[in-house]
């Protein structure tokens, strides 16, 4: 595979000055795209890069790394932290899948559960800071073309609970009625539009890598789409991803005063409930790919476990909905 990727590399871009790709190792993290790490022998030296590749199948279907490629690559110099981008293949022969290709970004990455962050209140502090600033400058950067755009004729909330109920009829290997009900109730209580801007779709600190405090890399682009910022507001308060880092209390005020977007809790309410049922139907995604025999990767029956143990929490976001929507009316 590493012999593959130096002989397509030396054909399609020469100007890299690939002389050998030396060692080509596929990371341990990663549930959706393929990541290596690539160790290259070019005319400069010894580089390392980092490759993204799409899988046959997998969670986050339908994958398209080229469109992450174009997205990536058009926020280079916009001031959103982006790894810089080397090339992009979309015939998935030599490889056995489409990929692309970027720098390796030296750093620290923090989950929210880091022991760091109960000894260390400043750091805490100035860690949920720039997390804000970070997603603030994000949406206030002119989106790329190459965004994935609200389905034609919908809404950005239309569009999005239909991709959902499309899913969900995609991977259902057993009539889930709980799912099924959830989303009829998101398309009763879709909000008027709001602004359109980027949209990450996993904006979380373990797709951040920071160095000397500030955050040098945002990475995962591949659930980036032309949407509400408040798809990406409400997905930060799933506290299993996010724990105390969401855009709540006196960071939603600071979000409001970098952005001049307001977190309105009625609409809010809704982009919580749709961006929980995504995470859910990407753990119900893992048993449908190994039932089928689309991907064998085990780590895949920990996803599945964890999807199915949280899709009760789904109707307490649902209720919380309901009450912003209905003002407490009986339901």
């Amino acid at each position: 595979m590493a012999g593959r990727l130096g002989d397509r590399l030396r054909e399609r871009v020469p100007e890299l000055g690939v002389r050998r790709v030396i060692s080509l190792r596929r990371s341990p993290g990663g549930l959706s795209t393929e990541n290596y790490y690539v160790e290259v022998e070019t005319e400069g030296g010894i580089s390392r890069w980092v490759m993204r590749m799409e899988p046959p199948a997998g969670v986050l279907e339908p994958y398209d790394v080229i469109r992450e490629y174009r997205i990536i690559k058009a926020l280079e110099g916009s001031g959103v932290p982006v790894p810089k981008v080397f090339y992009a293949e979309e015939d998935p022969e030599p490889l056995g899948g489409r990929f692309f290709l970027m720098e390796f970004v030296e750093g620290k990455v923090f989950v929210h559960t880091d022991p760091v962050f109960q000894q260390d209140g400043e750091l805490k502090a100035k860690v949920h800071t720039a997390f804000i600033e970070l997603l603030a400058k994000m949406h206030k950067t002119p989106p790329p073309e190459a965004l994935l755009p609200p389905l034609e004729g919908m809404s950005y909330g239309e569009s999005e609970v239909q991709r959902c109920k499309q899913r969900l009829e995609q991977i259902e290997l057993l009539p889930d009625p709980l799912m099924r009900y959830v989303i009829q109730k998101l398309e009763e209580y879709v909000p008027a539009e709001g602004p359109r801007v980027i949209v990450h779709g996993d904006f979380r600190l373990s797709n951040m890598i920071w160095r000397e405090g500030k955050v040098v890399a945002l990475l995962d682009w591949e659930r980036a789409r032309l949407g509400d910022p408040l798809s990406d507001v409400g997905f930060s308060y799933q506290s299993f991803l996010h724990g105390w880092c969401s855009v709540s209390g006196q960071f939603a005020q600071l979000y409001t005063r970098l952005t001049g977007f307001e977190v309105d809790e009625k609409r809010l309410a809704f982009f919580k409930l749709l961006e929980f049922v995504k995470t859910l139907l990407v753990g119900l995604s893992a048993p449908s790919a190994l039932a089928r025999g689309e991907n064998s990767d085990l780590r895949l029956f920990s996803v599945s476990f964890a999807g199915i143990s949280l899709e009760p929490m789904a109707l307490t976001f649902l209720e919380e909905l309901i009450e912003k929507a209905e003002g407490g009316a009986d339901r």
